[in-house]
C-alpha cells in the first residue's frame, strides 16, 4: 500500500456516512420524512442483521472477520457503518432497475444482477484494501463463491422490503432519481480507492 494509505481508517468511516445523504436526501424527497425513515430503518436493520449472521456462522456470504477498518463495531461483531454502504447501494439499484420495468419478477432479478455484478469488483477491491478478508478465501479475488450467492440472497430479501414498503407511492421524479442514484457512491468510491492503491 502506498504511503498515504494509513490516512483510510481514519476517513472511511466518515466518507461512508457522507456518501450516503443524498441518497438520504433522495428518499426524502420521494417518500416524505415518516416515510424514508422507516424504509431506511428497515433496510438498515436487515442489513446489520444479515452481516452479524454471517460473521458468526458464515452464512450466507462465507466465514470472514472485519479488520476494523470500516469503524468501531456495535455489540462487537458488526461495524457501524455497514448498512451506510448496503442500503444506498440497493436504493440506487433498484431506483435505476424501476425506470426500465414494472414488472416486479424482472425488478427482483434485475437489481440482484446488478448488486453481485458490482460486488464482483467491489468485494476483490475491499479485500485487497484491507477492508475485511476470508477464512477461505476464493479464486475470485480473494473472494469465495460463497460470497456472490450471498449477496443474491441479500439482494433479494432487500428488493421485497423497498418493494413492500414503496408499493403504493408513486415513482420518484428525475430530479429525486438523481439524489437515489447517488447511492451507488459508496461502492464508487472503495473501488477508486482501490484503483489509486494500486
Amino acid at each position: 500500500m502506498p504511503p498515504w494509505f494509513f490516512f483510510v481508517p481514519t476517513f472511511a468511516p466518515l466518507f461512508m456516512l457522507l456518501s450516503a445523504v443524498p441518497m438520504t436526501i433522495g428518499s426524502i424527497k420521494w417518500l416524505g420524512a415518516k416515510r424514508a425513515i422507516y424504509l431506511l430503518a428497515a433496510l438498515s436493520a436487515f442489513a446489520y442483521f444479515i452481516e452479524t449472521i454471517a460473521l458468526r456462522t458464515g452464512f450466507p456470504y462465507g466465514q470472514f472477520n472485519y479488520t476494523g477498518i470500516l469503524g468501531p463495531t456495535l455489540f462487537g461483531i458488526t461495524p457501524w457503518t455497514v448498512p451506510f454502504g448496503w442500503v444506498p447501494l440497493i436504493v440506487a439499484s433498484w431506483t435505476f432497475v424501476r425506470q426500465f420495468t414494472t414488472q416486479t419478477v424482472w425488478q427482483l432479478f434485475f437489481t440482484t444482477s446488478i448488486l453481485v455484478t458490482i460486488d464482483l469488483v467491489l468485494d476483490p477491491a475491499a479485500v485487497s484494501l484491507g477492508f475485511w478478508k476470508y477464512t477461505y478465501p476464493g479464486l475470485w479475488g480473494g473472494v469465495p463463491y460463497t460470497n456472490f450467492l450471498g449477496w443474491m440472497l441479500s439482494g433479494l430479501i432487500g428488493c421485497l422490503i423497498l418493494q413492500a414498503l414503496t408499493k403504493e407511492m408513486p415513482e420518484p421524479n428525475s430530479n429525486t432519481r438523481f439524489w437515489l442514484l447517488s447511492g451507488f457512491m459508496p461502492a464508487i468510491g472503495t473501488i477508486i480507492l482501490w484503483l489509486i492503491a494500486h
